[in-house]
């Protein structure tokens, strides 16, 4: 396994699905391994409801990402503070701010797939 994507279908009235997660094994990047499993993800929100969107949260400083969703016509859609992973604190360094990049149409994920 080199990669892999955890999507919430339905997740948010406005939204869409959540792609909660996405991560590809460092070493296997710039393989078209990312660009996959968006596309997957999005499919299988699209087959789950034809009228959903798909949307996901990024950290601010993580400028490589940020490029790869904006390469995949991800638009930057709203800005908020980071909630730490299981409400736990120390689980974050500061307080970092998170953005909701989101597909309203997920299907032109599919096409590049």
């Amino acid at each position: 396994m080199v990669g892999f994507a955890h999507t919430v279908f339905e997740h948010d009235p406005t939204w869409g699905s959540l792609l909660d997660n996405l991560h590809v094994l460092y070493g296997h990047s710039r393989r078209g391994v990312g660009s996959r499993l968006l596309a997957e993800s999005a499919l299988a929100a699209i087959d789950r409801s034809a009228t959903d969107g798909l949307y996901l949260w990024v950290l601010e400083d993580n400028t490589d990402a940020q490029a790869f969703y904006h390469a995949r016509r991800g638009r930057r859609v709203e800005k908020a503070r980071a909630v730490p992973p299981g409400g736990i604190p120390d689980r974050l360094n500061g307080s970092p701010l998170k953005l909701r990049y989101a597909w309203p149409d997920p299907s032109v994920l599919v096409a590049s797939r």
